[in-house]
Formats: structure tokens, sequence, C-alpha cells
């Protein structure tokens, strides 16, 4: 089915792929990322993703810079699943410069799922994109980093000029530091100020929290 000259069925073979939840598709999977049609190799994308496939991560690196922007989507998205950090500064260069504001999204999403705090940066200076979904993206990714180098820039966000961005950033300050000031910056300002070391002795211990449980 993978090779039927039908684009349609090989598209389909690949959803069934990723829905087997198996880690012999991947393999195969791979190998569709260089179909002829952007579907196929979006698809493909997607059900690697899905299966978390840690061997495709340098395949989908490359899909990065497909021609398609539907393609290019599809690989974020699936890097931000598999979780490898070898995806930060790839994805960080999409989120900076991608044409498409839909790849831009879903690179600000992918960064946040990694949960690598180097990130920062990008995500940070991503919420001046010219897009506000982009800026909804970046913002709630920087409530999943769990460090304190984030809280600067979310709580820049709740001045942002869309509403949807303005409350991703009071979500993710509620979610990172357990408090709620709703949209008013200057009481989050000023509780960051007293409670910036405890914040960051908290958001250290809950990230080596993590890491013990992973490596069990």
């Amino acid at each position: 089915l993978l090779k039927d000259p039908e684009y349609q069925v090989r598209c389909q073979a690949a959803i069934a792929l990723g829905a087997s939840q198996s880690q012999a598709a991947a393999e195969p999977l791979i190998g569709l990322l260089k179909d002829p049609e952007s579907v196929v190799r979006g698809s493909a994308a997607g059900a690697l993703g899905l299966l978390k496939a840690g061997g495709a991560i340098d395949a989908l690196i490359t899909l990065l810079k497909d021609k398609e922007s539907f393609v290019r989507e599809m690989a974020a998205e699936a890097l931000g699943q598999i979780q490898n950090g070898r995806a930060l500064q790839p994805l960080s260069v999409v989120l900076g410069g991608d044409k498409d504001e839909s790849v831009r999204a879903s690179a600000a999403d992918a960064l946040g799922e990694l949960g690598d705090s180097r990130a920062v940066s990008a995500l940070t200076a991503a919420l001046k994109d010219r897009n506000s979904l982009v800026r909804f993206d970046a913002v709630g990714s920087l409530g999943k980093l769990k460090t304190v180098d984030a809280v600067p820039a979310m709580n820049a966000a709740l001045e942002d000029e869309d509403a949807n961005v303005r409350q991703g950033a009071v979500l993710s300050l509620k979610i990172l530091t357990g408090e709620s000031f709703g949209l008013a910056s200057t009481e989050w300002a000023r509780w960051w100020e007293a409670n910036k070391e405890s914040l960051a002795r908290k958001l250290a211990s809950e990230r080596a929290t993590d890491v013990d449980d992973q490596t069990k």
C-alpha cells in the first residue's frame, strides 16, 4: 500500500501505520517523507510523531525545509511529540523565520513540548510576531518550560493587543507560579520581584523530579 500509485491510498496507509503504535512502522514511514505528494509526506510526519519515533529526528528536521507549508507544519508538530533536544535549534530557526504563520505557530508549540529552558529566547522573540496565533502558542509554551527566565516575557505579554494572547499569558503565569493576579501586570511584577528566588528553587526541584521520573 505504501507504494500504491494512488496517493490517497499511500496517505491512508501512513495514517494507519501511525495508529498501529508499532515501532516497526517507523522505517517505512521515514521512506514516505520523500513521497512526491505533499499530503503523503505530511501524513507520514504526523504518523511518526504519534509513534514518538526517535529514529526519525534527522529526517523530520530536514522536512522543516519542505517547499509545502503543510508538510513543514506537520514536521514541527512531530518533532514536538518526539521530544528530542536535537530539534531545539532547528525549531527555533523555523519559529523565527518561516514565512507561514501556521508553521511558526507549530514550531512555537513544539518548543514547549520539548520542555528545554534554552527555548526561552526564541519563544520570547516570538511574542513580537505579527501573527497573534504565533504569539499565543509562544506564551503557552513559555509556561511549560518551568524556568523563571520565562516570567518577564509572560508578564510583558499581559499587555498584548490580542485578548487571547493576554489570557494565555495569565494562564501560563498561573501554571508556572501558582498565583493569580489576572491581567494586573504591576501586581505580577511586584510578586515576581519578591518571590523570584523561591520560585527558582521550586522550579529547579520540579525539573529534577521530572528527570528522575524519566530515568526510572
